[in-house]
């Protein structure tokens, strides 16, 4: 994700705690049926899909607001999502909860690593406390370095 891109899962209702691993976090998959019965609501809110690398096919924006579908075999999936802080993303924020609750997911922030209920003002609050909405406000509070930004 971008630095400017707020990153959020979708994780099912009632699972066990996520676990951090070298790789990011392991999560509960969804089931292959969920995300097929997804794809039209994902293509009539943010059209047809922008990359598809047979494990990943990602909608919306690779620069902007996106939601990346992740194939991890055996008929599974994970969603995630990266809000872009520098636009008004309510409709999209509104888009992720109707999906979250549709799946029966609650919402996981990595940068946070805190799970939250789909509630799209939640949602927005988490955005509005993240290091991607400090850059939107103000970018000259970070440096590019070789290991990525960095908020000085």
């Amino acid at each position: 994700m971008a630095i400017w891109q707020f990153e959020v899962a979708l994780v099912p209702a009632g699972t066990e705690a996520l676990v951090r691993t070298n790789r990011g976090y392991e999560m509960a998959p969804l089931p292959e049926r969920a995300i097929a019965a997804m794809r039209p609501i994902l293509d009539a809110g943010l059209g047809r899909p922008c990359l598809d690398e047979g494990e990943t096919i990602s909608y919306g924006s690779l620069n902007g607001n996106r939601v990346n579908l992740i194939h991890n075999g055996a008929a599974s999936y994970e969603i995630w999502m990266g809000i872009d802080a520098r636009s008004d993303a309510d409709y999209f924020c509104t888009l992720i909860c109707a999906m979250a609750r549709a799946l029966d997911c609650d919402l996981f922030s990595p940068e946070f690593e805190v799970r939250f209920a789909p509630d799209r003002q939640a949602l927005v609050q988490a955005l509005m406390n993240s290091r991607a909405w400090i850059f939107a406000l103000d970018p000259s509070q970070f440096k590019e370095t070789a290991y990525g930004w960095m908020h000085l």
